[in-house]
């Protein structure tokens, strides 16, 4: 495991982690997903910071998770809070506010 994605994963260690799921979930599933600690992570836009960027889409980026294309070149992301569920569907990432790899 990278230095990196380690440290985020310990923020937070030695002091109890808040699972519970807010309300707007899309961040806190990508922390459950990646172990990721800190609460901030909650919140999607945390998300840009998070890792090393990506230079645009790519399998294995964050955005949701880019896991792969379809044979027309659309991009399929795994998300949460997706139409209030976790989906991996062909999606537009037109919109997406940064492509991160994990740390």
């Amino acid at each position: 495991m990278p230095p990196g994605l380690r440290r985020v994963m310990a923020e937070g260690a030695g002091r109890a982690v808040n699972w519970r799921r807010p309300r707007a979930w899309c961040g806190w599933w990508m922390r459950k997903h990646l172990g990721v600690a800190n609460p901030a992570g909650n919140l999607a836009r945390w998300w840009a910071g998070f890792g090393r960027p990506a230079h645009g889409p790519h399998a294995g980026a964050i955005v949701g998770i880019i896991t792969g294309r379809t044979p027309d070149g659309r991009w399929i992301v795994k998300s949460g809070n997706d139409g209030h569920r976790v989906r991996e569907r062909p999606r537009s990432v037109a919109g997406a506010i940064a492509f991160r790899w994990p740390a």
